[in-house]
């Protein structure tokens, strides 16, 4: 079970993604303004970067063998998992005296985070082709 390079490539591109994702997330979390002005534009890509990579998880010709245990149950873990974190994202910003729309984003950027994780999880384990 060697990856191809095309696999190899995504990788590298998700953990890059990745690391830059969570750099945003702590300067969010440290209150940088011009952070969270660009994450407040950013919403809707960055909502639908989650759709593409879970679309993209879920219309891979997997192998027989990871349709069903770990591999083929990490899909529905993925979109459990990002509407769960930004479900609990939306609760929060509810629940906040002040209306901090940073609760949404960061549960948005968590989320992202999340389903690329899965992403590679599954392209290293080879469900992928």
């Amino acid at each position: 079970m060697h990856p191809s390079l095309i696999n190899v490539i995504i990788v590298i591109a998700c953990v890059v993604l990745i690391i830059l994702i969570m750099l945003v997330y702590v300067r969010s979390s440290q209150g940088d303004q011009r952070i969270i002005r660009v994450t407040n534009q950013m919403l809707l890509p960055l909502l639908s970067a989650i759709v593409i990579t879970l679309g993209f998880i879920f219309n891979s010709q997997g192998q027989l063998v990871c349709t069903q245990g770990v591999g083929g149950s990490l899909r529905y873990v993925a979109i459990l998992g990002a509407v769960l974190i930004v479900l609990i994202g939306v609760v929060r910003y509810a629940l906040s005296q002040n209306r901090d729309r940073r609760f949404i984003t960061q549960a948005v950027l968590l989320a992202t985070v999340f389903v690329l994780a899965i992403l590679i999880i599954e392209l290293l384990s080879g469900c992928m082709e």
